[in-house]
């Protein structure tokens, strides 16, 4: 669940937020993340699967979640904050040191 709960307040970096002012579900926000190309649609898989992961746990049910089920989704959930937030500035930083302001 806290998994989930990760992946929800990464993509809510990315949000606004719903007309009305309340959270925006997580189906609702991965949606916003693949349309605004912040990852790509196939990638947008491993967020539905964290998030399917998620409701499992938090939801009263009999299904129970093998260590290799959990462990692929922490590596899934730790590619998703990579991508979102590490990626981006190692970038902006490579396109720094190619091209350094003129003196």
């Amino acid at each position: 669940m806290q998994l989930r709960r990760t992946l929800e307040a990464a993509a809510g970096v990315f949000d606004s937020g719903s007309d009305d002012g309340r959270p925006r579900p997580l189906v609702k926000l991965v949606e916003r993340l693949i349309d605004e190309g912040l990852v790509t649609r196939p990638f947008g898989d491993v967020l539905h699967h964290i998030r399917q992961v998620g409701n499992v746990g938090a939801h009263a049910t009999d299904e129970r979640l093998d260590a290799a089920t959990v462990e692929r989704a922490l590596a899934f959930t730790t590619q998703v904050l990579r991508n979102l937030f590490e990626i981006p500035f190692e970038l902006e930083a490579i396109d720094e040191a190619e091209d350094p302001e003129p003196d």
